[in-house]
């Protein structure tokens, strides 16, 4: 089976077409970088230049840890699988995007089955988190969530 970017639809390539959604997505990325950024600068300004080692555990153990949204012990524990899941799903998002060209050219051939491995791991993750999350969602709903539906309904009942 030939793959996607090497197809051709009408008259433009596969390849073609990723560049102009590519192009499309990142210059939206783009305008909002930019205007988020623009937002951030009309605050006073801030050293953060400052204490580089706590700043980077922050980072480390904030976003890669996931350290506030575990303070939730179920919600955090569904959202951690669903963001460690989609973040090891990446590296196999980009191989598909280059037409498997990482993989087959870049990656010696040692790494490759781990590699594969957490691949397979983070889709397993992912469809876990996902899951967990729709059944807390719709069997298991919080309280919370279930009074502000019933104000939404009141709302717009009347």
């Amino acid at each position: 089976m030939e793959h996607p970017l090497t197809m051709m639809y009408g008259p433009f390539s596969g390849w073609f077409l990723l560049l102009i959604l590519g192009g499309v997505s990142g210059s939206f990325f783009l305008y909002q970088v930019v205007k988020a950024t623009r937002l951030v600068m009309k605050g006073s300004s801030d050293d953060r230049f400052d204490n580089w080692g706590a700043r980077i555990t922050e980072v480390i153990t904030g976003w890669l840890g996931q350290k506030k949204v575990l303070k939730d012990r179920i919600a955090g524990g569904i959202h951690v699988l669903m963001f460690w899941g989609f973040l090891m799903l990446s590296t196999d998002m980009f191989d598909l995007a280059t037409a498997n060209w990482f993989s087959h050219n870049v990656l010696p051939n040692i790494v490759r089955g781990p590699w594969n491995l957490v691949v397979e791991t983070g889709y397993t993750l992912a469809l876990v988190g996902c899951v967990a999350a729709l059944i807390r969602r719709v069997i298991f709903t919080p309280e919370v969530h279930t009074a502000n539906i019933q104000q939404f309904v009141c709302a717009f009942s009347t």
